[in-house]
């Protein structure tokens, strides 16, 4: 059974690290939300996906389908009249970013992290409105570099350990890709988003898929599991290309059975509604839409429709 919605992640499950969509993750991605409404969940703020995800999809793409969960879903927003709107917002006030940076401060120094290492890409703490973001190796490290700094998580785990202490619980401090630590409002997560996003669509949680790299317990996508939702792992971006392609196939797969059978369905309610004994129905052996249903006047009664061979 096909899903009613999916919900991504985007870093390494739609694209690697911080790099565009691909041509052909586009047009999948594309084709699909033609059928059903889809999501994507990310740490990343929304100009971000802006630039790397929205600036890639086709002209055509029906965005008002389409639901965008930035900075771990502390915001969303829709597509309507021609614009982005956000649906909600859960920004970090100046004091509580200002409680937040003073604990990185003090927790780089902690662990050892607070040196700059000898290759940095861009700011290492980030300002996502929703989220405070630190990244070891900066925001636009390249992805060997991100996957060789902390592969394990130690880093990142002692990290979060000391930020832990110095924050109160009002905040919740994660893991997130390959080099973050990210922090917003305890209670958002990609779990909010997910609750979030049965309420805008009224499709119940049941009926979503969940769709990430990160699932294994510890990882940034695992916390969307404690809403019940379906879920998918990928390995990466050539998976989920490879799920969108058979999803897309189940639609056109459903619409050629219905186009097939239509005419049986036909027969079967005007049987129900005049009765057998007033019509005789002729259905061809390769039904299509210029199928011919002909009713035709009996004065006496008529035989049971005919079938002409083909179907079964």
């Amino acid at each position: 059974m096909v899903p009613k919605l999916l919900a991504f992640d985007l870093d390494d499950t739609l694209a690697e690290s911080k790099q565009p969509l691909t041509d052909e993750m586009a047009h999948a991605f594309s084709s699909v939300l033609d059928h059903i409404p889809l999501a994507v969940m990310t740490g990343g703020a929304f100009p971000q996906l802006k630039k790397q995800f929205l600036s890639n999809l086709p002209g055509q793409s029906k965005l008002d389908h389409l639901y965008l969960f930035p900075t771990s879903a502390a915001q969303c927003y829709t597509y309507k009249d021609g614009d982005w709107r956000l649906q909600y917002d859960h920004s970090l006030t100046a004091d509580e970013k200002a409680a937040i940076l003073a604990a990185f401060d003090e927790s780089l120094k902690e662990v050892g992290l607070a040196e700059l290492p000898h290759e940095v890409w861009g700011d290492r703490i980030e300002d996502r409105v929703g989220q405070i973001t630190f990244s070891g190796l900066g925001q636009f490290a390249p992805v060997p570099a991100k996957r060789a700094w902390d592969p394990d998580k130690k880093k990142r785990d002692a990290l979060r350990e000391a930020l832990s202490k110095r924050l109160p619980k009002d905040f919740s401090i994660k893991t997130g890709g390959s080099t973050s630590v990210d922090i917003t409002r305890e209670g958002i997560s990609k779990a909010y988003g997910i609750t979030q996003l049965s309420e805008l669509t009224g499709i119940p949680v049941r009926d979503m898929l969940y769709v990430g790299d990160a699932l294994q317990d510890g990882g940034n996508d695992a916390v969307v599991k404690e809403t019940g939702v379906p879920t998918f792992a990928v390995k990466n971006p050539d998976d989920t290309v490879v799920l969108l392609k058979k999803t897309w196939a189940e639609f056109h797969i459903d619409d050629h059975v219905s186009k097939k059978f239509l005419p049986l369905v036909v027969t079967a309610l005007a049987v129900a509604i005049l009765g057998a004994g007033t019509i005789g129905i002729i259905i061809s052996a390769e039904p299509s839409p210029e199928t011919i249903v002909k009713e035709t006047s009996q004065q006496h009664a008529a035989p049971a429709p005919i079938l002409k061979k083909g179907y079964r």
